[in-house]
């Protein structure tokens, strides 16, 4: 795995987000992609782990370091969809229901 130009941020929210269901990582992959250090990765895995929303393979004869993956029946806290009407509080201003009307007649087709 190739380090990242740009890390992510070390959170527990970022990892549980970007990573993929089921794909065992090592801390010192995760290293390559987040912001810290290999210790720090390794924390916040366990931090994870605690929670149940990884879980970790002890180290074996094949891998001598532990690998970790987010469960395949992990769901995390989204937000639902919209139950009932949008409330307005306030006026629209300045909102033109005809713009795209007006901007597509602006248009030749091809």
């Amino acid at each position: 795995m190739r380090a990242r130009k740009v890390r992510l941020p070390l959170t527990l929210d970022c990892l549980l987000a970007t990573l993929v269901p089921g794909k065992p990582y090592t801390p010192k992959c995760l290293a390559l992609l987040y912001e810290g250090t290999v210790e720090e990765v390794e924390a916040v895995l366990r931090e994870a782990c605690a929670t149940g929303a990884m879980e970790e393979s002890g180290v074996n004869r094949d891998f001598k370091t532990p690998r970790y993956w987010i469960r395949e029946d992990f769901k995390p806290n989204v937000a639902g969809a919209r139950t009932q009407p949008a409330h307005m509080t306030g006026q629209l201003v300045g909102y033109d229901l005809m713009a795209l009307a007006k901007l597509s007649r602006g248009f030749r087709r091809q």
